[in-house]
């Protein structure tokens, strides 16, 4: 499917690298050619915000991202092969307003979560014993929490 949605706006097939690279606008890092092709050939997973970040790239809904190719029959897992009539695809324009949008404020939190915690992991990178005396910190502070909301008032 991925293979045969690699369209620009204006009909040109857009390269490897330059998907990536849109990818990583969205996802923080870009994705090599290497990444894409395996992605094109179905030799790779994605998680939930790949999948969005996709269709964003695309310009398709996501859930067309799971539609076979017109006039497949099969779709190859990697231990079995399933009749495509037999699967139920749905487009998520086909979902209700209110599934849209709530599918669009998931991938908008996802996406600023992933942001925090890449900037969590670059500064635990530069001063891992600041990390340390963090956790330190925060685990005293949830364990005075919990003592204090454990008492009963008088």
């Amino acid at each position: 499917m991925l293979r045969e949605t690699l369209v620009a706006d204006d009909g040109a097939r857009v390269s490897q690298s330059e998907f990536g690279r849109r990818l990583g606008e969205l996802l923080g890092k870009d994705w090599s050619r290497q990444a894409v092709w395996m992605a094109e050939s179905g030799n790779r997973a994605f998680t939930a915000a790949e999948l969005v970040a996709i269709a964003h790239v695309l310009n398709v809904p996501v859930g067309q991202l799971f539609d076979p190719p017109p006039h497949t029959s099969v779709v190859d897992l990697p231990t079995a092969q399933l009749p495509a009539s037999e699967l139920a695809f749905e487009r998520i324009s086909e979902f209700p307003e209110a599934l849209q949008r709530k599918a669009i404020e998931l991938y908008a939190e996802i996406s600023q979560t992933q942001k925090h915690l890449r900037q969590v992991v670059e500064w635990a990178a530069d001063d891992a014993q600041a990390l340390d005396e963090g956790i330190k910190t925060v685990a005293a502070l949830i364990a005075l929490l919990s003592q204090t909301n454990s008492k009963e008032p008088e």
